[in-house]
């Protein structure tokens, strides 16, 4: 069995707030941003539609080319549809597209990450705690554009609107350029534990 040492951060998010967005910024009725309009791309709550090349691109940012790309890539696509947030309330997943490009184009997306703040499954092992980032993913031609950093602070802003002063997240141990990324935001490990 493969084991690997996965740091857990936490980032008190009263250090920072929506005004760091960087952006005009929409908001919607609660005030959590909606979407920023950034210098080449705009970041937006993900439609259902869009689930289908967000598979493609999280099989491509996490695993790269792989002969394994359309059966992973339907594993995803399961996956993300079923856990499509229809209330946004407590949880919402977001995407980073090339700015005037149709929502309809698949290859307009370059970055995908979810936030949520809902319960724990009564069953679950080991649940993450909350609200957790998840799967932030840039595709490899767009990386060192500060697109992951803008999706981060997205989420960060969404979880002061949803009133929580922190938020957490998971990282492998060996990635080390997660790990430069998220210090240089200010999250710091708070646990260290073997996840198998």
């Amino acid at each position: 069995m493969l084991r690997s040492t996965v740091a857990e951060y936490h980032l008190t998010t009263r250090q920072r707030g929506p005004s760091e967005l960087g952006a005009a910024a929409v908001t919607n009725n609660a005030g959590a941003a909606r979407e920023v309009d950034m210098e080449d791309y705009v970041i937006a709550e993900a439609s259902f539609q869009q689930l289908g090349a967000v598979s493609a691109l999280l099989v491509n940012g996490f695993y790269g080319s792989t002969p394994w790309f359309v059966p992973m890539s339907l594993r995803e696509l399961n996956r993300v549809q079923s856990n499509f947030p229809y209330d946004t309330s407590d949880h919402l997943m977001v995407v980073a597209k090339k700015k005037g490009a149709s929502n309809r184009d698949p290859r307009s997306l370059v970055g995908f990450v979810d936030i949520d703040a809902r319960p724990a499954a009564p069953n679950a092992k080991d649940p993450a705690p909350r609200p957790y980032m998840s799967d932030l993913t840039v595709c490899p031609l767009f990386r060192r554009r500060g697109i992951a950093k803008s999706l981060i602070r997205y989420c960060e802003a969404v979880c002061v609107s949803w009133g929580y002063p922190s938020m957490y997240l998971k990282v492998d141990a060996s990635n080390e350029a997660a790990f430069r990324l998220y210090s240089s935001l200010g999250y710091a490990v708070m646990e260290r534990y073997l996840d198998s």
